[in-house]
């Protein structure tokens, strides 16, 4: 991504991974919190193809 994030070492600071080429904000909102469950589900199997290297 560039800047000087990307001039510093892997190991030199607490956040990693800054020779991605891009990144990704996904939102999930809804307004019954009793549906909880099953929307973080969907959501989780929503982003699960696109994350990459992430555990199960």
């Amino acid at each position: 991504m560039g800047g000087a994030g990307s001039r510093v070492g892997e190991d030199e600071t607490a956040v990693g991974n800054r020779d991605a080429l891009y990144n990704a904000i996904i939102v999930g909102m809804w307004s019954d919190t009793s549906t909880d469950p099953t929307n973080l589900f969907r959501l989780n199997q929503n982003i699960r193809p696109t994350a990459h290297d992430h555990p199960q």
